[in-house]
């Protein structure tokens, strides 16, 4: 199709600019190109009409509530104008308007009944691991042995090393993430919140007419002689790890050396 190569090369530099990935590019160029081989010519070359009119198909032609071939199609035409310097009137694009969703919360009875119904153990730790962490499908796929209870031990160079605990210590470490039934966590929550304190905490200490306590100045620390324990140490110079600089080594070469 004329056109339709240089057009993809301008399409993928802007989709990879801000940073998106490969399979973005991909997803949208294949869309991109649905509508190319559908009119016989590159988007840019239609008119609102043909577009509205392919739409219409699409919408027509998903079976799927989501239907996510549409919005696909309409996130890629929105690139390759982009891409172009044209605006997204230059198609007469719709917008798409995203669907607020509450989050659904299994039960403790319908994540055990779950559960349940595994007939291996491999796939209760998956769906034990994707609920109980809050892991990805493609994270729990390239979780590996070693990465549980393995630590890297920076006094030795940062070895990687396996933790070996006891049944007592492991339960302890368990049990101070588990909070009791009807409880909480208060630092996320109410006037206790580290975003509700810098915004609104100080308007309501003054609307109560509370003085809030001012901080004492805090006390410069004097390190003492490690020699006699008694006079304080005073710092004249810093060195870092690649030893004296060139200023002190000529100043200390212009000292008279003592007569023995």
């Amino acid at each position: 199709m004329p056109g339709f190569t240089k057009l993809l090369g301008r399409f993928e530099r802007t989709v990879s600019v801000p940073g998106r990935s490969q399979s973005t590019f991909s997803n949208y160029s294949r869309h991109v190109a649905a509508v190319s081989l559908h009119f016989g010519k590159i988007p840019t070359e239609l008119d609102p009409e043909q577009i509205h009119d392919y739409l219409f198909y699409l919408q027509k032609k998903s079976k799927s509530p989501s239907q996510s071939y549409f919005k696909h199609t309409v996130y890629g035409l929105r690139f390759l104008l982009k891409s172009e310097g044209l605006s997204y009137g230059f198609l007469s694009l719709p917008e798409i308007k995203k669907e607020k969703k509450l989050p659904v919360v299994l039960s403790k009875q319908e994540v055990w009944q779950m559960l349940s119904c595994c007939k291996l153990l491999k796939h209760k730790i998956l769906i034990g691991l994707l609920y109980g962490c809050g892991l990805r499908c493609l994270e729990v796929r390239n979780l590996r042995l070693c990465d549980l209870f393995s630590y890297k031990d920076y006094r030795q160079k940062g070895i990687r090393k396996q933790m070996v605990l006891s049944h007592e210590e492991f339960i302890r470490r368990f049990a101070m993430h588990i909070l009791p039934k009807r409880f909480v966590k208060i630092r996320h929550y109410g006037f206790l919140s580290s975003t509700w304190k810098r915004m609104k905490l100080k308007n309501l200490q003054q609307n109560l007419g509370i003085q809030s306590m001012e901080k004492l100045p805090s006390k410069a620390f004097q390190p003492k002689c490690s020699c006699c324990k008694v006079g304080n140490l005073v710092t004249i110079a810093t060195f870092d790890l690649r030893g004296p600089p060139s200023w002190f080594l000529e100043m200390s070469q212009n000292f008279e050396k003592p007569k023995i």
